[in-house]
């Protein structure tokens, strides 16, 4: 007969090993979840870029239009875009440039492409964030058709009597071979929506730059909804929650890297992304977003 103290020996070995055990079923089913959650995001988004093909809806407004339009976009949504072509901004040390300046027009792509599902919008917004990048080089290169971006930048240049501003050349010579970063999104707001928004158009970004892109930094918490708060309250919410992942420190280390993201507000996730960044020794920052609130109304 067995001891009462070999019987708890016992005992307690059966009830670890079952918690183990139940433990590895656990993980084992957290582990098909998340498959079984990104497999329904790709199928999601395979069956919006169906419906809702490339090129043949204009991605502001709906409007039927063919594949000449530069963007996507119909001739109404092209002209009344609040395109910006103002030259980058040094921002907590970080160059920051937007594409376009926020809006009723600019709101309904962004929604379009983060809210409805309309996915194939990346692309386009890549295509404006390229032409954005290639506006800052000298003369301003010819990217090909009649451009917004492209076109607006060689009138205001010429009217300046001058190709560039020291601080649009210095830019632009520092950024002729960046790393593309994407802004991170929260686990569960990745499996809500199917994506990552500014990963998507990183991607897209990459390619038409021939850059390379490291989604290398995470979320480590969910914040809440910042949309109505003010910059205090959006650092106070942002601070602490993203870092580097360990295999982004050589990636990271001595690169010009540029930050993507949609939308710049007042620059507090900019700033925890740079504050993350940091920490591997870049040798610059920057970011581009889509769209962004005026400079006069931003406040850092």
């Amino acid at each position: 007969m067995k001891s009462d103290k070999e019987e708890s020996v016992y005992t307690n070995g059966t009830e670890h090993a079952k918690s183990t055990k139940s433990n590895r079923i656990e993980k084992s089913i957290a582990v098909l979840s998340d498959r079984i959650l990104r497999i329904a995001a790709v199928a999601a988004a395979s069956i919006t870029s169906i419906v809702f093909p490339q090129s043949l809806y204009c991605i502001c407004c709906g409007n039927i239009i063919d594949s000449t339009r530069s963007y996507s976009l119909c001739d109404h949504c092209m002209e009344h875009i609040r395109w910006n072509v103002d030259e980058p901004k040094v921002i907590d040390e970080m160059r920051v440039m937007r594409c376009v300046d926020y809006g009723i027009y600019e709101r309904s792509i962004i929604f379009a492409f983060k809210y409805d599902g309309h996915r194939y919008i990346a692309r386009d917004i890549a295509s404006i964030m390229a032409d954005r990048l290639r506006s800052l080089e000298d003369d301003a290169i010819d990217v090909g058709g009649d451009n917004a971006i492209d076109s607006d930048c060689k009138s205001k240049n010429k009217n300046n009597g001058k190709s560039q501003s020291r601080d649009s050349d210095e830019f632009a010579d520092a950024h002729k071979k960046c790393l593309i970063v994407p802004v991170p999104l929260h686990d569960n707001k990745y499996f809500a929506r199917g994506f990552n928004q500014s990963e998507l158009i990183g991607k897209y970004l990459a390619e038409k730059m021939g850059w390379d892109m490291a989604d290398v930094l995470i979320r480590t918490k969910e914040t809440k909804a910042m949309r109505g708060l003010g910059p205090a309250e959006r650092a106070d919410t942002i601070r602490g929650s993203i870092k580097l992942a360990k295999e982004g420190i050589d990636l990271i280390r001595n690169k010009d890297i540029m930050l993507v993201d949609d939308f710049y507000t007042t620059g507090s996730t900019a700033r925890e992304c740079k504050r993350a960044l940091e920490s591997a020794n870049p040798k610059s920052i920057s970011l581009i977003a889509f769209a962004g609130r005026e400079w006069s109304r931003t406040k850092a």
